[in-house]
């Protein structure tokens, strides 16, 4: 008997220990396998992080754009300052550095990275400092790339919210997005599920020739810096009645509907632009002084009209949403006779243009961003813990851990980011510049 139970007893230990080691080969988690010790393998399901960040390869590109899997192009990492375009901060986007909370998060393609100007002077950037001199809230992380259009807008803003914004803004382009978004969607099962027709096929995109011939462009009789070419026809391409015109619209609505959802479950508030064409910034100028415009003229302007009251009228619809018009302030500041846009045929606006884009979003992200606070403050950081510190007005905060006006330490951006809605002013302080 004595035998017998030594062996019942040996088999059960080791039928046990078996268990236990295929759970834990199989399955860890269900024995709290310590942190330090869950390794992941190395494989194409789970690439190397930072061979990913780091990739050579990609930072050492002297092309503006890389290759991506997902968004099909996108900015070349740590690419320099050339002015007229760049820098790009480690994730390929044109900031000075890579933010871990943002207030403000911009995405587009182009015509927001700010082709024709500096990074300080594109208008995502403009309206940071404009935002930064009436003390709000401020941060902007702009998430533009020269190509993109709605799909690629709805994937960088499905991943905005690791950043923590108050506000998404997302500029569509009148000019290209729609053909531009069908191409992309239509062109890789990546973006089948945005497809609003299935009977299309990426074929079915009109043709469009690029450059377009010198007899396709039309030069506007327009005195000094005004003056400039416009290409007619070649933007009409966006904007006429076409099965496949008319699916990318629908696929920039359909975008624009999952990013309010998107900005809702991230507790943003979505501001969506459509920026127009150059032909119809022009249209009361041209207007104004008479100027004989070819007859495609006129219907490209009913068009984009057309178009756009489409497309305000859907994100009106949106709950958490709001819509807002650039394209009044771009025609008024041409009337006033400021130019805006270059003496060719490029359809980007010049700084000036940048600036009234800047404005027009101005006036409504600043009821939704709160003011920094100025002066002592008290905040709570994420560990519970209640902290003194002074504040500059400007968004910079600085330990006080004594008391006294001589100590002072910078304080971890992070902390007191995730903790801003906390921070209490109080009465002017000697390092605070508050006027």
């Amino acid at each position: 008997m004595k035998k017998e139970w030594w062996l019942a007893a040996g088999v059960t230990l080791a039928t046990l220990a078996l268990a236990l080691a295929t759970i834990r080969h199989f399955a860890p988690g269900l024995l709290g396998t310590p942190m330090d010790l869950q390794l992941v393998q190395l494989d194409e399901r789970q690439p190397a992080f930072f061979s990913g960040v780091f990739r050579m390869a990609d930072m050492q590109s002297t092309t503006l754009t890389v290759n991506d899997p997902i968004t099909g192009i996108r900015g070349t990492p740590a690419y320099p300052d050339l002015v007229s375009k760049g820098p790009h901060d480690l994730l390929g986007f044109r900031n000075d550095a890579a933010l871990s909370v943002a207030d403000l998060v911009i995405i587009g393609d182009s015509q927001t990275y700010g082709v024709n100007a500096s990074m300080a002077l594109n208008w995502p950037h403009q309206l940071e400092a404009a935002l930064g001199r009436q003390r709000l809230a401020s941060r902007v992380y702009a998430m533009a790339v020269g190509g993109w259009a709605a799909p690629q807008y709805l994937h960088v803003g499905q991943i905005s919210g690791a950043l923590r914004p108050r506000v998404i803004i997302v500029a569509f382009y009148a000019g290209n997005d729609p053909l531009e978004s069908f191409m992309h969607v239509y062109g890789s099962e990546q973006w089948a599920q945005l497809r609003p027709d299935t009977r299309l096929t990426a074929s079915d995109a009109p043709t469009v020739q690029v450059p377009v011939p010198t007899d396709k462009q039309w030069r506007v009789p327009l005195e000094g810096d005004l003056s400039t070419i416009m290409l007619v026809e070649f933007r009409r391409a966006n904007l006429r009645r076409n099965a496949a015109v008319d699916a990318g619209w629908v696929i920039m609505k359909t975008v624009a509907t999952r990013l309010a959802e998107q900005a809702t479950a991230y507790q943003a508030t979505l501001i969506v632009t459509l920026i127009p064409t150059k032909e119809t910034a022009y249209a009361r100028l041209i207007e104004q002084r008479a100027v004989a415009a070819p007859k495609e003229y006129a219907d490209l302007l009913a068009e984009e009209a057309q178009r756009h009251q489409d497309f305000s009228a859907h994100v009106a619809t949106l709950s958490g949403a709001r819509f807002i018009d650039v394209s009044a302030r771009l025609q008024e500041a041409l009337l006033a006779g400021e130019a805006l846009y270059p003496a060719d045929f490029d359809g980007h606006p010049g700084v000036a243009g940048y600036a009234q884009i800047a404005t027009a979003i101005e006036q409504a992200a600043a009821p939704l961003l709160p003011k920094y606070p100025c002066g002592p403050v008290r905040f709570e950081s994420r560990d519970g813990i209640w902290h003194q510190a002074v504040a500059s007005g400007d968004g910079r905060y600085w330990l006080d851990n004594t008391g006294a006006d001589t100590s002072v330490t910078a304080i971890d951006e992070r902390m007191v980011e995730s903790m801003r809605e906390l921070a209490k002013p109080g009465p002017e302080h000697a390092f605070a510049r508050c006027e």
